[in-house]
């Protein structure tokens, strides 16, 4: 009769241990997929962000040069009037 009580308590450990080793290898698989779909997020995030930073640069840029327009050079022959500009020879200053 020890025996028989010994073995069920073994048997009862073993699916103890057994459902122990099920659970924790569930739980193991759940915090991989958490992990992969974590990472998944964080790069898709990182995209997102990405991309709204390349627009608001150019959003930057496009509104500094309204604020602070780059002067374009005075034509050295322009067709039109204004500002002549033209570059003597150094032979004629030195005369």
């Amino acid at each position: 009769m020890n025996l028989t009580i010994e073995r069920d308590e073994a048997a009862q450990e073993l699916d103890r241990m057994t459902r122990h080793r099920d659970a924790a290898l569930e739980l193991a698989e759940e915090r991989r997929w958490g992990w992969i779909l974590a990472n998944i997020n964080a790069f898709q995030r990182e995209q997102a962000l990405q991309e709204q930073l390349e627009e608001l640069q150019v959003e930057h840029h496009q509104l500094n040069n309204c604020l602070f327009p780059i002067p374009h050079p005075i034509l050295r022959y322009p067709n039109v009037g204004g500002p002549q500009v033209t570059e003597a020879d150094e032979e004629e200053e030195d005369m």
